[in-house]
């Protein structure tokens, strides 16, 4: 799980321009922002977070995943640092992130990614990993995948 350590390395790869451009908000984030957001998350029982490290032990990207109990379903949200896009770390924490997620959150939840039409990578990837793909009718131009 992600800790209070984490918070530089989450804000580096929340402001990376990519990340920003598929992003809903395309917007940096200031660092206090940021601190105030991640310090809330990691102390939410409904949010889990994750950091995927290589073998060597760098961290290359984190998902996170957003409770919401009345409607049984989690939010997916995930990043992979720049320098480590397109050496299949995307499918690696999906799959990583969900199977731990399930281990820890210890019952059946729905699991639910929201994706912009233009991030073909992460289109790519949710339909992969077996999730349906449906129409995210709150949000203009975008996938809702649900697994």
């Amino acid at each position: 799980p992600a800790t209070a350590a984490d918070v530089d390395l989450f804000f580096a790869w929340t402001n990376e321009a990519s990340t920003r451009a598929n992003s809903y908000n395309n917007m940096p984030v200031p660092y206090d922002n940021h601190v105030r957001w991640f310090l809330q998350k990691i102390t939410n029982s409904n949010t889990y977070m994750y950091v995927l490290c290589e073998d060597t032990g760098i961290a290359v990207g984190q998902i996170r995943f957003d409770v919401d109990s009345t409607l049984n379903e989690a939010v997916i949200s995930y990043a992979i640092g720049e320098q480590y896009r397109g050496k299949k770390y995307g499918s690696i924490i999906l799959e990583q992130g969900i199977n731990t997620f399930l281990h820890d959150y210890g019952q059946k939840i729905t699991i639910v990614g929201f994706v912009k039409e233009e991030n073909l990578a992460s289109k790519h990837l949710f339909s992969k990993l077996g999730f349906t793909a449906l129409v995210a009718e709150n949000l203009p131009n975008s996938i809702k995948f649900v697994l």
